[in-house]
């Protein structure tokens, strides 16, 4: 037995026992949320619906122990194995989208670059799908693995991402309506960055000033710290400048 899982889910069960005493929920309401987590199930919103609510909890806790950059939300959408790649991230070339560039430098919290980092970086196509999610979008496009220089840096070229409604005629986005949210995500960069002896880094980066920046339905934006990057353009082209910090694992 697992004392840590017995303590967590014996809490969790307190909790929900607790809230519906408070609220008097009936057994009438208890099948009606019973039915829906059922149906949740079923059409495969459970991720969707869990990192809507309760994902940024999780970070925030994580963010409390590790120093450097803060991390942020991983996502439904994440895939593991991109391609590796070395200067840039395919796209689709029937998909018109406005040219950027992601670069920056990885260093520890001691300020000393990391050479030989892995950074796993996706993010949507220009009309707000991700690939091998979505349909007509293959799973090497706008998802690719680089790895840093011997100064600790990085640069591809991709095309800018858009924001995006999460499935809002989906069950989760229903419930968010219901609730009188909105279910729209700020143009955001995911990057996961590993390095043997570091902690694993999973963040975002968002555009400053871009719509949704100030209300995220995911609660992925959070004011202290989190990357939001200004804008800026070289020949026309979309720069990225992110930086990253990482910590050592704590064992």
């Amino acid at each position: 037995m697992s004392e840590r899982v017995k303590e967590v889910v014996d809490t969790i069960i307190s909790s929900i026992r607790a809230t519906m005493i408070e609220k008097q929920v009936t057994v009438k309401e208890y099948r009606a949320g019973i039915l829906y987590l059922h149906e949740l199930g079923l059409k495969g919103e459970i991720p969707l619906l869990s990192d809507v609510y309760f994902n940024s909890t999780a970070v925030e806790n994580e963010n409390r122990i590790y120093k450097g950059t803060r991390s942020d939300l991983e996502g439904p959408y994440y895939l593991a194995d991109s391609p590796f790649i070395t200067d840039e991230i395919k796209t689709l070339d029937d998909v018109e989208g406005e040219a950027m560039i992601i670069r920056g430098a990885i260093t520890s919290v001691d300020g000393e670059p990391i050479a030989n980092a892995e950074l796993d970086i996706w993010h949507s196509t220009p009309d707000g799908r991700y690939s091998g999610i979505h349909d007509g979008v293959p799973q090497d496009c706008y998802r690719g693995r680089v790895i840093t220089n011997d100064e600790g840096r990085y640069s591809v070229k991709s095309t800018t991402p858009i924001p995006y409604e999460i499935p809002s005629q989906g069950m989760t986005g229903q419930l968010l309506q219901m609730l009188g949210n909105h279910t729209w995500r700020p143009a955001h960069i995911h990057i996961k960055t590993k390095k043997k002896g570091f902690h694993e880094l999973t963040t975002q980066a968002y555009f400053e000033g871009g719509d949704w920046t100030e209300n995220d339905c995911c609660s992925g934006v959070c004011n202290s710290g989190v990357n939001i990057i200004a804008e800026k353009h070289e020949d026309g082209v979309r720069i990225m400048d992110i930086d990253l910090v990482l910590d050592k694992e704590v064992i």
